[in-house]
């Protein structure tokens, strides 16, 4: 029986949340409720590059790449919390009824679709990744 340390464990719950964040890049993370403009939905890189037209979810990102960053470095307890800084804020993006700007054309409500999902799931990954080395730390105190 092969038995993992919970260092290894981290370091594979920070891959799956990096696969999980590269994979939410090529799935459409919204879709503008514009009936004029035919439904255009946006890919999460879409989202990631031009921030969602300013969407404070947005800055979930920097704060989960501060939250891998810390993991690397066994700074558990700081990724964790990092981590749930960064979900709470991702999770702003779900408020209903919320309207975004839609360029030029003005403001419109959004549907979310797959990716933003996706990307919830890879900062909950991290979360947890953060928790257990966080937790081995303690445990060597």
């Amino acid at each position: 029986m092969i038995q993992l340390s919970r260092r290894q464990i981290a370091l594979g719950a920070v891959a799956v949340s990096m696969i999980l964040y590269g994979v939410s890049l090529f799935l459409p993370a919204f879709l503008y409720v514009a009936p004029q403009q035919g439904n255009p939905s946006s890919s999460g890189f879409y989202a990631l590059v031009f921030g969602v037209a300013g969407h404070i979810s947005w800055l979930a990102n920097p704060l989960l790449v501060l939250a891998w960053i810390g993991l690397g470095k066994k700074r558990g307890t700081l990724a964790a919390c990092l981590a749930i800084a960064a979900l709470l804020i991702a999770c702003t993006f779900m408020r209903s009824g919320q309207q975004l700007a839609g360029g030029s054309a003005g403001t419109y409500a959004y549907e979310i679709l797959s990716g933003y999902y996706v990307w919830i799931a890879s900062i909950v990954v991290c979360v947890l990744a953060g928790m257990i080395q966080g937790r081995e730390n303690l445990s060597t105190v």
